[in-house]
């Protein structure tokens, strides 16, 4: 049973409110059980914007707003900041108070929820089945995480599913500049900026968004190269170098072999669909070109599909950042046109990449000591391959509805898949 639109948005998005305030009254039970936090830091993260807002509180008034980047070198107090020097410029004009910020992040969360609930329910329609699937997936130990620390890739990811409804609605301008925002927040939302701006049509918006994105992309430049180190490796990373602890963990040491079956791994699952595809029948095919045109106005789906590949692939894909492999798995599945035994494979292959990265059950005391690492870590490198494989199934339905969007990189597309373009 399919419900009309409205009705669900408005169910989904009080169903994702119930769950966020109950795990917040239980004191986040999922990312304790899993093992990726122990919960006694309630919004780690933005309690961390606070005292960035304080220690490293910044004048922005001119002149001094020309020596931004020294005075926060300079500052004996700042600890490390990581994201954009915007949010830092905003944090100074606008600086959130030790004694709220608990009260704010919960009301970010709870806004933040709602609306991912709203959006979905109201732009994709699902059946109960599809609806208690998506919840499930949506609601992994990684976004459990996510809420628990308050992070900000909550509002950016908020904001990047903003910025699709927006030039899904056909409105260019605000979704480039929510994008640009976004980007300035944190770099990894550089790439959606690119591609909008690869998205113009009139000049007018050629000439700005070319302008802009220069500007841009050097900011972020210089924000990188006077930024902290960010780590390649770790217990509860997603992005290519993933198989390197399960290396350590058997004692093996063939650096950079796990990088480069990670890297390379979801490509050969591109290649691997191109040629199943091409030697699909007609029938077939056709299915296929007919799911991909119902992609092609989902902007969701393209703007969480390239910044989860694009993390991945520079190895920044985090556990609280599956979010946008949720929003894009869910996309593909329920608007694609895939059988039924295809369908049940690929929402079990999602569940388990969202719920097995987070090597759910670490803390469950009723699993046997000895056999505890071996069941543990088996879940969760099956999460992990089957990210692996999920980015390997952006690429290759997420490249079909990008060539639909570019010209040039439709003919770039059509020759490497050997494919006709559609008009």
């Amino acid at each position: 049973m399919v419900q009309k639109s409205s009705t669900a948005a408005w169910t989904m998005g009080g169903l994702f409110v119930t769950i966020y305030i109950t795990n917040f009254l239980l004191a986040w039970p999922i990312t304790r059980w899993s093992g990726i936090s122990n919960g006694s830091f309630l919004f780690g993260d933005f309690s961390w914007l606070s005292k960035w807002s304080t220690d490293c509180r910044l004048d922005p008034s001119l002149p001094n707003l020309l020596s931004i980047y020294s005075q926060l070198e300079n500052s004996p107090t700042c600890p490390g900041f990581n994201y954009g020097m915007a949010l830092l410029l905003l944090l100074s004009i606008f600086p959130v108070s030790w004694g709220s910020y608990i009260s704010l992040a919960l009301i970010v969360g709870v806004f933040a929820v709602f609306y991912i609930g709203f959006f979905l329910g109201r732009s994709y329609l699902m059946t109960s089945w599809q609806k208690v699937l998506a919840t499930v997936t949506f609601f992994s130990p990684g976004a459990f995480l996510l809420f628990e620390r308050g992070n900000l890739d909550l509002v950016i990811f908020l904001l990047i599913i903003l910025a699709s409804a927006f030039l899904g609605r056909g409105h260019y301008t605000p979704a480039y500049l929510i994008l640009v925002l976004a980007t300035l927040l944190k770099f990894y939302a550089l790439p959606l900026v690119l591609f909008v701006a690869l998205l113009s049509r009139t000049w007018k918006q050629r000439v700005i968004t070319v302008a802009s994105t220069i500007v841009i992309c050097v900011w972020v430049l210089v924000d990188l190269s006077r930024g902290p180190i960010l780590p390649i490796q770790g217990s509860v990373q997603f992005g290519y170098p993933v198989l390197n602890h399960y290396f350590e963990w058997l004692g093996l040491r063939l650096a950079p072999l796990p990088d480069l079956i990670g890297f390379l791994s979801p490509l050969i699952v591109w290649i691997t669909l191109i040629l199943i595809q091409r030697r699909a029948g007609a029938d077939q095919q056709s299915n296929l070109s007919q799911g991909t045109k119902a992609l092609q106005g989902d902007y969701a789906f393209m703007f969480s599909g390239i910044t989860f590949c694009a993390m991945f692939f520079v190895g920044l894909s985090y556990d609280y950042r599956l979010v946008f492999l949720a929003v894009a798995g869910i996309a593909l599945i329920v608007r694609g046109t895939f059988d039924g035994k295809i369908r049940v494979a690929l929402w079990i292959s999602l569940i388990i990449a969202l719920w097995g990265s987070g090597a759910l059950g670490n803390s469950l005391m009723f699993i046997p000591t000895e056999i505890k690492p071996f069941l543990i870590g088996g879940f969760q490198l099956a999460g992990d391959l089957a990210v692996i494989l999920w980015v390997g199934i952006l690429l290759h339905f997420g490249s079909s509805v990008v060539a639909q969007k570019i010209k040039w990189f439709g003919k770039l597309h059509a020759f490497i898949t050997r494919t006709k373009g559609e008009k």
